[in-house]
């Protein structure tokens, strides 16, 4: 366990419209009081859809292949050294 003043978040890699692999979460509900935040500062309010599926469903997207040559499960979860 390292301590707060340890901790430095460097980038964030986001794929649109990347499903959950093996491993990885995908998170139905979330709590905003989880929210990471300043000390001090109260966390920002939800974003939430508000699109309504069965009148205006999300478009199919063709695979564009991002993820060819990558594991099916996280680096995190295969136990190796890097």
């Amino acid at each position: 366990v390292f301590p707060t003043s340890a901790i430095s978040l460097h980038a964030v890699w986001v794929q649109v419209n990347a499903p959950p692999k093996v491993g990885e979460e995908r998170v139905n509900e979330w709590d905003p009081a989880l929210e990471a935040a300043p000390h001090g500062r109260s966390p920002p309010p939800s974003t939430v859809s508000r699109r309504d599926v069965a009148l205006d469903p999300w478009p199919d997207v063709e695979d564009e292949g991002w993820n060819e040559d990558e594991e099916a499960v996280p680096p995190h979860l295969l136990g190796a050294n890097w």
